[in-house]
């Protein structure tokens, strides 16, 4: 009885891990599907991966120029941006990002918009410890990455 309870507890803590992989390479029918989204939007190319819950294309041809693309888990395009996107926010900008900041539990770090989306470096949460997190452009969560 206790071995299959701890088979369980394993089983399901990997599980568990598994699903939280973040980082990772694409398998063959996700860059199957990724290839023809990223043909959908006029592109070629470019370096496929998946990283914070998202399918990620970086440096895609389309036209005369590179985008990096960010498709969501159904293949369907959340954001295009080339490397010009990045840049510092305005007033407008950083107050919303704050209050986003906030409602996560977290306070200050490093702000800034980078390939099409919020990102800070750095916030301090309520928790004691240091967070990453990356926002889409309505400021809705997209990951937050607690720091070791």
């Amino acid at each position: 009885m206790r071995f299959q309870l701890w088979m369980s507890a394993a089983l399901l803590l990997f599980a568990w891990q598994s699903a939280l992989a973040d980082d990772r390479a694409l398998n063959a029918d996700e860059t199957t599907k990724l290839t023809a989204a990223v043909a959908a939007e006029g592109c070629s190319g470019g370096k496929m991966e998946f990283d914070h819950g998202r399918y990620e294309v970086e440096a895609a041809q389309c036209g005369d120029r590179r985008y990096d693309l960010d498709f969501d888990a159904s293949f369907k395009l959340i954001s295009k941006s080339t490397l010009e996107d990045d840049r510092a926010l305005n007033a407008d900008e950083r107050t919303k990002l704050a209050a986003a900041v906030v409602a996560e539990g977290c306070s200050g770090g490093e702000m800034e918009f980078d390939y099409g989306r919020y990102e800070v470096n750095d916030a301090q949460c309520g928790d004691g410890r240091r967070a990453d997190l990356v926002f889409d452009r309505a400021f809705k969560l997209i990951s937050k990455e607690v720091d070791d």
